[in-house]
């Protein structure tokens, strides 16, 4: 099968196979799910195939990459006075949406905070920039390196 898709607050995996489970004496239909991780060890979920349309997305279109760049090179942004537990809470709501647009917007927003962002922020910052860069690369079929050299260099104009 291999089909590209994304599981939000995971990232991009690719559905290898279909299963059947049998559940409580029904036999249920489950798509078997490899997330795409920088781990040595794949992560793997499956997922019942009638709640994949609600659970996964397809990759972002070329339109949505462009629009994280446009995104990230705004620097029109309202500054960021909430505390950092409601900040924390905002920032992984967005995450988990798995909308490419609200990953690039906590991505943006933890880079330019000035000062020394905690463990948890930088924890979060890392999972945004890796959640973009995943995706975005297979996308445009570039490294990933390239794209983080992109996402970085529309960050510092």
């Amino acid at each position: 099968m291999n089909k590209y898709v994304v599981y939000p607050g995971h990232g991009v995996g690719v559905i290898k196979n279909t299963s059947i489970k049998s559940i409580a004496g029904k036999k249920i239909p489950f798509y078997e799910l490899e997330i795409l991780t920088n781990c040595n060890k794949p992560i793997k979920i499956i997922i019942p195939v009638c709640n994949a349309e609600e659970r996964l997305r397809d990759l972002a279109t070329q339109k949505e990459v462009e629009e994280v760049y446009t995104l990230l090179k705004n620097k029109e942004e309202k500054k960021d006075y909430q505390s950092w537990r409601t900040r924390y809470v905002t920032c992984m709501e967005k995450i988990n949406t798995g909308k490419l647009t609200d990953i690039a917007r906590v991505f943006k927003s933890l880079a330019s905070l000035t000062r020394d962002l905690s463990f948890g922020e930088r924890k979060m910052l890392e999972c945004a920039k890796n959640l973009l860069v995943k995706e975005m690369s297979i996308i445009n079929k570039v490294s990933e390196e390239k794209v983080e050299t992109k996402l970085l260099n529309c960050l510092s104009r």
